[in-house]
């Protein structure tokens, strides 16, 4: 045969294949094919879906049910499962849709081989709320698309769906377990137990913990619940074990904490039809679990742990950090308030201190002293002392705990024991304030109520060392300032007395002179409503504080307004007649005031108590109320200028112009002239020394180491006379020749720019 010949076969051959395929296809079409869009697979569509079973390459089957809106696996272990991985894969199945059906007899029809389904690598099921299932096999892609081939359980029918599912359902086990191990709502828990490391039983709920073992005591709400969510959101870092036969290896045979939560989970129940008169009482349906961990051995910062309850026989990690969080000492569990004293609620204190003891009652809102306090002549008690105590109560923080009473701690004879009832409680607080402790920075507090022995602070157990007297008032002295028309500092050896008059305030004794305004409306100031820090004793300790004598009694004679005289009965006045005024003479407020180190002591004239005052108080009393001017120069009107110490000099004015007495070559500066002058009729004084009599030899006055003359036009010549020493706290004694035997004390200051050099005064160039 030759060539062409063969050519010629082959070409025929295929033009005959060609004929047979166009005719086999033109009366052999499919059956059914989409016309119009793909179509749903599911018709009617899959109601909500409550189970949901995945078997991939005949392994077991991964189970999952709806739970309160959740999906939880069943198998092949029980837990918690990834919802939203879940979810998706049962929406995508529950959506899919085709666009060709292949029946059977369909010559399009894919083969077994080809669709894959004969033997699908990939099964399906899903059951709804009604308990229908559907079951649904997938099969290979279709070549060259991305498209699967599937058929459902009891349809012959292959279907072409529009998804690569072999490719987007690639989820197994890891993907669909969840990883949140114990999960529960934290505010449901109502009991909380430790064993292992650490032992205690709480119970309550987060309103309130209460330790119920080892020993009763209160629980720390803020600690509880961190520790109880901490539980809640517990999450497998990784599984290790899905089946353990062995727990040896991972250290939970014998765990070394196991923590358990009781929760309880009240659901309303649907009212019922409450009769007209009254709505129906809420009614619930409670539902009570427990969730038990328990942790064992750690591998490279991870803690093993598994569930007991529910149980489950799969062993996770978690991170060293979380397990921190749950491992809690019981000491950081406990309410670190010593009470639970709430100061709005308190209606009775009882204290006692030192032998004393005073009971305090709350009436009409009103604190009172109801007993103890022999001496005290006002019932009425400090608020703000009961405040304090109260608030120092409240904030008392436990530093740490005892496990047991013992001697050392000084309960036996307390230094202070502080009880308070409170509206709505059975039993009162009792605090006992017991002995510090070795090292000086802690001391021990007892809880008579529960028993507790705590460690506080020691500067934390100041402010419960309160004596008895302190909650009486601290009110010293109270007037109206403005009505004020005498004021008299008593000394041991004599006295000062300032008197208002039209002009304003005077010194009547022990001289006559203008008074320093300012320091007598400051020291008005300060006793016009004077009140004591604290209150330290009563008037019988006067002694002890230093008041008998005090350092300075303070007397304020005070003008009272005049008020209506009392008519007559028979009289009747007329409706526009004025009453008749009759003057009321004046009161007279008086506080001693002494300094002891760096406290002062007040106590009023015929007063009850001893106060401490703050220091401001007496330094305000001690100033100089006398005018502390020096002199009174006018700059203007000066005409001679003369120094006498070092160097012995002294200017003149002629006409307009200074001349140096001995010297009138000599330029002097007028402008330094005038800033002596300046100096001298502004200077004031730090003090007085001796008003009258002094003798100037005392004060090294008789020989005075600098003297400054100074004369104005009309007037008569003024010599300040300074000496060469002065008193320990600075300055220089000084007097006036104007009034010779009053010395006082010139500051420093002043002195210095009055030591003058004759060159001082001469004028640049």
């Amino acid at each position: 045969m030759n060539q062409k010949t063969t050519i010629g076969l082959v070409l025929a051959l295929v033009i005959a294949a060609i004929g047979v395929w166009w005719a086999e296809s033109g009366s052999n079409a499919p059956t059914e094919k989409t016309s119009s869009g793909p179509k749903s697979l599911f018709d009617p569509a899959i109601a909500d879906v409550a189970e949901f079973e995945w078997m991939v390459d005949g392994a077991p089957a991964l189970k999952f049910v709806m739970d309160k809106d959740k999906w939880h696996m069943t198998a092949p272990v029980s837990g918690a499962a990834e919802h939203f991985v879940v979810n998706g894969d049962v929406e995508k199945v529950k959506n899919l849709k085709y666009s060709v059906a292949y029946t059977k007899g369909n010559s399009e029809r894919p083969s077994d081989e080809l669709s894959g389904l004969q033997k699908p690598t990939r099964v399906c099921k899903l059951t709804d709320k009604s308990g229908k299932s559907v079951v649904v096999k997938i099969g290979a892609r279709q070549s060259l698309s991305s498209k699967t081939y599937v058929q459902k359980e009891g349809d012959d029918t292959i279907y072409l769906v529009d998804s690569d599912l072999n490719a987007e359902m690639r989820h197994g086990l890891s993907d669909f377990r969840g990883k949140k191990v114990c999960e529960f709502t934290p505010t449901d828990a109502i009991r909380l137990e430790a064993t292992g490391d650490a032992q205690y039983v709480f119970t309550g709920g987060a309103a309130k913990w209460t330790l119920d073992s080892p020993f009763k005591a209160r629980g720390d709400k803020t600690a509880i619940s961190n520790l109880v969510r901490s539980l809640s959101q517990l999450t497998a870092d990784r599984f290790v074990d899905d089946d353990s036969k062995n727990l040896r290896p991972y250290g939970l045979d014998k765990p070394r904490l196991v923590i358990s939560v009781q929760t309880e989970t009240k659901t309303p129940k649907p009212p019922p039809a409450p009769p007209a008169s009254a709505p129906a009482e809420p009614q619930f349906d409670v539902s009570s679990k427990t969730f038990k961990v328990a942790f064992g051995g750690s591998a490279e910062d991870k803690v093993f742990a598994m569930m007991q309850e529910p149980p489950s026989p799969a062993v996770f990690q978690i991170p060293e950090s979380v397990f921190k969080q749950i491992a809690v000492k019981l000491d950081e569990l406990r309410d670190k308030a010593i009470c639970d004293v709430e100061p709005s609620r308190a209606q009775k204190i009882t204290i006692s201190s030192k032998g004393d003891s005073v009971t305090l009652d709350k009436q009409n809102g009103v604190w009172m002293i109801s007993s103890g306090l022999q001496g005290a002549d006002k019932p009425a008690a400090e608020a703000i002392a009961v405040e304090d105590l109260l608030r120092a109560l409240k904030e008392l923080k436990a530093i740490g705990f005892e496990a047991e009473v013992t001697p050392s701690q000084g309960f036996k004879e307390p230094r202070s024991t502080i009880e308070v009832t409170c509206e709505g409680q059975v039993e009162s607080t009792r605090l006992l304030i017991g002995g510090v402790t070795a090292s000086k920075t802690g001391a021990y507090v007892k809880n008579d109520r529960d028993g507790t022995v705590a460690v506080v602070k020691a500067d934390a157990t100041t402010a419960l060392m309160v004596r008895p007297v302190e909650f009486l008032s601290r009110e010293l002295m109270r007037f109206q300032r403005d009505m004020a028309s005498k004021v008299e500092l008593g000394f041991p050896n004599y006295s000062v007395v300032a008197t208002k008059e039209d002009a304003g305030w005077k010194i009547t004794a022990p001289v006559q002179g203008n008074a320093e305004a300012t320091a007598v409306n400051t020291i008005l100031g300060d006793l016009s409503m004077l009140r004591g820090r604290r209150v330290v004793g009563l008037a019988s300790d006067a002694s002890k504080f230093g008041l008998t004598p005090p350092t300075v009694r303070v007397s304020v004679t005070v003008n009272n307004p005049p008020k209506p005289k009392p008519k007559p009965p028979t009289t009747q006045p007329g409706p526009d007649s004025p009453p008749e005024m009759e003057p009321q003479p004046p009161s007279l407020y008086s506080v001693d005031l002494t300094k002891m180190g760096d406290v002062v002591y007040a106590m009023a004239a015929g007063g009850s108590t001893v106060c401490e005052v703050d220091a401001k108080v007496i330094d305000d009393c001690l100033a100089e109320l006398l005018d502390t001017k020096i002199a009174s120069l006018e700059p203007s009107q000066a005409r001679r200028l003369a120094f006498e110490g070092g160097e012995k000099f002294a200017f003149e004015k002629s006409g307009d112009t200074w001349k140096l007495l001995g010297e009138p070559t000599f330029g002097v500066d007028p402008v330094k002239v005038t800033e002596t002058f300046t100096l001298l009729n502004t200077a004031k004084c730090s003090e007085y020394v001796r008003y009258m009599g002094a003798k100037l030899s005392d004060y090294g006055l008789d020989k005075a180491q600098l003297s400054v003359t100074a004369e104005c036009e009309g007037g008569s010549p003024m010599t300040l006379m300074i000496s060469a020493k002065g008193p320990d706290k600075g300055g220089r004694y000084a007097c006036l020749s104007t009034v010779k035997d009053r010395v006082f004390v010139m500051k420093q200051d002043d002195v210095d720019k009055l030591t003058k050099r004759v060159q001082d005064f001469q004028k640049a160039g």
